[in-house]
C-alpha cells in the first residue's frame, strides 16, 4: 500500500504585524529617574521601547542649568518642570511629545508638585500632576501638597486629572484604602486618602514599585478610561509603570516634506534639458512677450526638469536613536525577562541577575552614545552640527514663556506675550492734534527703464548654490 501526503513541508509562519496604538490612546511612562542626567542613555532606549506620549518623572535631580535637549532626545519637550531650590536633589516634571501641546499650571506650592493642562478635542481637558513626597518629610509638608492638590481640582472640576509620582507612602493598603504599616505617622498616610476622597479619585496601581511596597501612585478621578498599566524594569531602584488610558488629546499632524537629492542628480542630464529648454524658450518668445506668460513657461518646465532628474525622498515623522545597536537591543530584551522572572516570585539570584544586567544595560548604553558622539566629531562635521543644533534648548525656537505667574508653551499664546512686550515700550501719543506738513505729502517718483540687458547682468552676478538649473539657463541664453 502507497500512501501521498499533499502537504510535507512545513507550515509557513504568519508574519506577525506590530501593535497598532489607536489615535485616542494615550501612552503614559511614571518614571523615578534618582537622576535623569546619568541615566539619559538608559531613559532614551526605554524612550525608542515603550514610545510613550506624556512622561511624568520625579527626583529628576536637576537644576536650573540643565537645558532640556541636554536629558531629552528629539519629539519630547518640557510641559512643566521644578527643580529643588536648596540641593540638586528631588525634582519633578512632566513631558509629552511635540504634537501634544500643553500649558503649564501654577501650584502656588512650596512642595514638589508640578501640574500641566492639555486641550482635547470636543473641548475636554486633561490635567496631569507630577508630585514626590520626600521621606524625611513631616505632616505640614503633606498637608500643603494635598492643598495644591484639591486647589487645582477646584479650578479644573470638569477636566480628567491624572496624579502620579512618588508618595512613598508604604503603610496604605490599596486594596482596602486604609492605614495598615506604621513606618510613617498615620496623619500623614490619612492625609493623602482623605484628599482621594475629597476629590472622589481612585488609585490605580495595584502591584509593588520598589520592594514589597506600592510607592509609585497614579490616581485619576476617571479610572474607567483606564485601559492596562504595567510594571517596567526602572532606572533606579523602583520600577517604572507604563499606563494606557482612552482619551482624546489634541494633537498637531507631522508633516512630511519632499527633500530634493541634489548630491545624486544627473548633471549631464540637466544640462542636456536645460539647453533644450533654452532653444525652445527663445524660439517661443520674445521682447514683447506677456511677462506672465513666460514666467509660467518658465517656471512650469524648470519644476518638470527638477521632477524628472533629481531624486527625492520624504522626510520622515519618526524620532530614532542612531546609536542604539543591535547588542543594546539583545540586551534590554534579556534584561526585560530577568525582570519578569524577578517578579514572579523570584529568588535571590533571580533579583541578583536581573541587578546585574541592569547596571549592564547602563554601561553599553552610555557607550555606545559616547562612541556615536565621538565618531561624529572626527569624521562626520556636518552631522555633529545637526546633533548640535538638535541639542537646542526648545524645539520651537522660542522657549515657554511665563506671564502672570503661568509659564505658556502653546505658540499662539507665545505671540501674544511677545506682542504685548513689544508694544509696551512705545508711547502712545496724541494723535488729535497732529499739524499739517507743507507741499505734496506723497511727491511723484521720476520714470526709469529697465532693459533685458539690465535684467541678465544682475541675475548673472548671483552665486547660487541650490538654483543650478537657473544658472544653468541664464549662461547658455
Amino acid at each position: 500500500m502507497v500512501m501521498t501526503c499533499s502537504h510535507v513541508s512545513s507550515p509557513i509562519r504568519k508574519t506577525r504585524q506590530p501593535h497598532q496604538v489607536p489615535a485616542n490612546i494615550l501612552r503614559i511612562l511614571v518614571v523615578n529617574f534618582q537622576s535623569l542626567r546619568a541615566k539619559r542613555a538608559s531613559f532614551w532606549l526605554t524612550l525608542t521601547k515603550t514610545k510613550p506620549d506624556i512622561i511624568i518623572g520625579c527626583e529628576t535631580w536637576l537644576y536650573p542649568g540643565i537645558h532640556e535637549k541636554e536629558v531629552l532626545p528629539a519629539g519630547y519637550y518640557f510641559v512643566a518642570r521644578k527643580d529643588r531650590e536648596a540641593n540638586r536633589y528631588g525634582g519633578v516634571i512632566i513631558a509629552a511629545k511635540d504634537n501634544i501641546c500643553g500649558t503649564e499650571l501654577d501650584t502656588e506650592s512650596t512642595s514638589e508638585i508640578v501640574a500641566a493642562s492639555f486641550n482635547g478635542l470636543n473641548n475636554s481637558q486633561l490635567v496631569i500632576y507630577s508630585t514626590y513626597r520626600p521621606p524625611s518629610s513631616d505632616l505640614t509638608y503633606m498637608e500643603k501638597l494635598c492643598t495644591g492638590i484639591k486647589k487645582l481640582h477646584t479650578e479644573n472640576k470638569n477636566a480628567t486629572i491624572w496624579i502620579a509620582g512618588d508618595m512613598n507612602l508604604p503603610d496604605i493598603d490599596w486594596t482596602l484604602n486604609s492605614v495598615d504599616g506604621s513606618n510613617y505617622p498615620k496623619n500623614i498616610s490619612q492625609c493623602m486618602l482623605n484628599t482621594m476622597y475629597d476629590i472622589s479619585s481612585e488609585q490605580i496601581v495595584d502591584f509593588t514599585t520598589r520592594g514589597n511596597n506600592t510607592l509609585d501612585l497614579f490616581i485619576t478621578n476617571r479610572p474607567s478610561l483606564i485601559e492596562r498599566s504595567n510594571a517596567l524594569p526602572g532606572l533606579s531602584d523602583h520600577d517604572m509603570i507604563l499606563m494606557q488610558a482612552r482619551t482624546i488629546a489634541a494633537r498637531t499632524k507631522a508633516t512630511q516634506r519632499k527633500k530634493l537629492l541634489w548630491k545624486r542628480a544627473d548633471q549631464t542630464t540637466i544640462r542636456s534639458a536645460v539647453q533644450d529648454f533654452s532653444n525652445s524658450f527663445i524660439q517661443d518668445h520674445s521682447a514683447t512677450s506677456a511677462i506672465d506668460n513666460m514666467w509660467t513657461d518658465f517656471t512650469s518646465a524648470i519644476s518638470q526638469i527638477i521632477e524628472t532628474t533629481v531624486p527625492s525622498k520624504m522626510s520622515t515623522t519618526r524620532h530614532n536613536q542612531p546609536w542604539i545597536t543591535a547588542k543594546i537591543k539583545r540586551l534590554s530584551r534579556k534584561k526585560k525577562r530577568a525582570f519578569k522572572k524577578a517578579q514572579c516570585p523570584g529568588t535571590a539570584d533571580d533579583i541578583k541577575r536581573y541587578k546585574d544586567l541592569q547596571k549592564e544595560q547602563h554601561y553599553e548604553c552610555r557607550k555606545a552614545n559616547q562612541a556615536y558622539v565621538r565618531d561624529m566629531v572626527t569624521e562626520n562635521p556636518k552631522k555633529l552640527y545637526t546633533f548640535m543644533k538638535g541639542k537646542r534648548s526648545d524645539s520651537t525656537g522660542i522657549s515657554p514663556l511665563k506671564c502672570d505667574g503661568v509659564t505658556h508653551s502653546d505658540p499662539s499664546k507665545k505671540a501674544t506675550i511677545l506682542n504685548k512686550q513689544f508694544t509696551g515700550v512705545f508711547t502712545t501719543e496724541d494723535t488729535t492734534d497732529v499739524p499739517a506738513m507743507d507741499g505734496e505729502r506723497y511727491p511723484d517718483m521720476p520714470h526709469f527703464t529697465v532693459g533685458p540687458e539690465g535684467v541678465k547682468k544682475l541675475l548673472l552676478s548671483l552665486n547660487p548654490i541650490r538654483p543650478l538649473v537657473l544658472t544653468i539657463y541664464l549662461h547658455n541664453s
